[in-house]
């Protein structure tokens, strides 16, 4: 820790406590951070457990629920700002400075201390049992889950873009992508649909007990990305590449693991259980996607299918200038080489969460990467088509990669019994598919946005699929309004920006006047050895 470094009194009431699902938040932040007492709260305020992943929250009603325990940490200002950054401060909860009280000492004392608290929340929030203590193994029977989807595609890239190159993440409102057009990652939208919209905690279906969620989802939030100016274009997955048998065949196994799982937690009637892995189950199908595209094609939006994976298209739309942005949750976008990538952008707005905004080459000046390097990073971190190196986390796969360029210097370099490759390690066949990936070319795709079908989409979405007939004709009117203020274009619209030294130029230009400090062997030559 910097003798320079401010130290603050942060007090923790949920999943970042000592044995709760989210304390690895302070293990790994890389920072200073120190436990110091047992605590509770001079004013009582509500604490709940709400949303389908049974998240402990605070809200900020004073004088109202428990006194509640928690613990206190000292910790410095960089962790101080990664907490901020996970508790998405302060668009979602805000950080503020609350009277605790010191429970381990002998004599009562009283001290001001940050806590994270919702300001902003629905009152119907205040009739959900409060508790006292939070603890993830409670008898409430309310066990934490962890969301699925910041799982996917480079495992922990966005915790450590978050711990190293903040500056590449820009939180934004919707509003801001008036008039842009936007390449949307359809397989993850539906994913996001089949698990998050939901009456009374079941699916919707048609007559025959058909999940439509999927529909759902994908009409009313195109029509609002519509209202407001986007221009979507959805893109979807076709056929996986081989290397990614390995990965699928992991889901599958987990998938009957779940299945297992579910099947005992229905027999001992544990509905929180059940739910729980009733999402893991979840699985965008063939049909899924088919009565999408034919929701959009009636919706007069466009769609396209990809030969192979979805976000390479997408971000060879970016690259192509037909597209601003790929809008996905899955971080290999960026990988693939996508300028813009936009988080959450399909999220409901219910959840009242930011628009992610992640630059790539803002991503690259902070990692101190080139593009090529930057791609091996995220092979060493863990990615869909072959397996890392057991033992190498986040920090130390950026630590090699910047002292060896590439993996094959690493594999040269590393104690491989400490670390050993993955048996028949395919590495340079996952670097091909990041650097030339199967994609239609994007010169020969034309996008064009169309008026709405309103008697198609009437027929197709009601009757055995029990839409409300008055909903889905509203749901035209929008549409009709929005196409006539989309066709409005952005006057940056008509430039291409270019940054003022291109993020490569000024990662090499940086090393090159930085004086080399780690010795033989680190030199920034392009010339990849041969691996062990």
């Amino acid at each position: 820790m910097s003798d320079t470094a401010s130290l603050h009194k942060v007090f923790v009431y949920g999943t970042l406590k000592r044995g709760e699902p989210n304390h690895e938040s302070f293990s790994k932040s890389g920072s200073y951070y120190k436990f110091l007492y047992n605590a509770k709260t001079s004013d009582k305020f509500p604490l709940i457990i709400a949303t389908k992943y049974n998240i402990p929250f605070l809200l900020y009603r004073p004088g109202e629920g428990c006194q509640v325990k928690g613990e206190v940490y000292e910790v410095d200002d960089s962790v101080l700002k990664k907490l901020d950054i996970l508790e998405d401060h302060p668009n979602y909860y805000v950080r503020g400075l609350y009277d605790v009280q010191n429970l381990d000492a002998e004599r009562e004392f009283t001290e001001k201390a940050w806590i994270y608290v919702i300001k902003n929340f629905k009152e119907d929030l205040l009739s959900q049992t409060y508790f006292e203590n939070y603890s993830n193994s409670g008898d409430h029977g309310l066990k934490y889950v962890e969301s699925v989807v910041d799982k996917m595609g480079i495992l922990n890239l966005s915790k450590l873009l978050a711990d190293v190159a903040p500056q590449a993440i820009k939180e934004t409102d919707i509003k801001t992508y008036f008039g842009r057009k936007v390449a949307i990652d359809a397989s993850m939208c539906l994913y996001q649909f089949l698990i998050a919209v939901r009456t009374e905690g079941n699916q919707l279906t048609n007559v025959d007990g058909e999940t439509t969620s999927h529909l759902v989802g994908t009409f009313y939030r195109t029509i609002r990305l519509l209202e407001h100016g986007i221009k979507p274009v959805y893109v979807f997955d076709g056929k996986p590449p081989e290397l990614k048998s390995g990965e699928l065949n992991k889901r599958m196994e987990k998938r009957v693991e779940a299945q297992k799982a579910l099947d005992k937690a229905t027999e001992a009637g544990d509905s929180a259980e059940m739910d729980k892995f009733n999402r893991r189950l979840v699985k965008v199908t063939k049909q899924h996607s088919e009565e999408a595209k034919q929701l959009l094609s009636l919706m007069g939006v466009p769609y396209i299918e990809a030969p192979c994976e979805a976000e390479a298209q997408c971000a060879a739309l970016v690259k192509a200038g037909k597209v601003f942005a790929t809008a996905t949750e899955d971080m290999d976008a960026l990988t693939f080489g996508s300028n813009v990538v936009l988080r959450r952008l399909t999220f409901s707005e219910a959840r009242k969460m930011p628009i992610q905004e992640i630059h790539l080459h803002k991503v690259l000046e902070g990692l101190e990467l080139t593009h090529e390097e930057f791609i091996d990073l995220c092979i060493l971190m863990g990615c869909d088509y072959t397996d890392s190196i057991r033992g190498i986390g986040p920090k130390k796969s950026i630590e090699l990669i910047r002292q060896h360029k590439c993996i094959e210097q690493i594999l040269n370099h590393i104690d491989n019994e400490k670390y050993h490759p993955p048996e028949n390690w395919n590495y340079e066949g996952a670097r091909q598919l990041f650097v030339e990936p199967e994609i239609a070319d994007p010169d020969r795709i034309e996008l064009k946005w169309n008026d709405p079908d309103e008697e198609g989409m009437v027929k197709f979405l009601c009757g055995d699929r029990q839409f409300s007939e008055e909903r889905v004709r509203n749901g035209v009117k929008k549409l009709m309004k929005a196409r006539g203020t989309s066709t409005q274009a952005r006057l940056d619209g008509f430039f291409t920006v270019l940054a003022s030294t291109p993020a490569k130029r000024k990662i090499e230009e940086k090393k090159k006047n930085t004086p080399n400090k780690r010795g033989k062997g680190t030199g920034v030559s392009k010339t990849r050895g041969k691996g062990k």
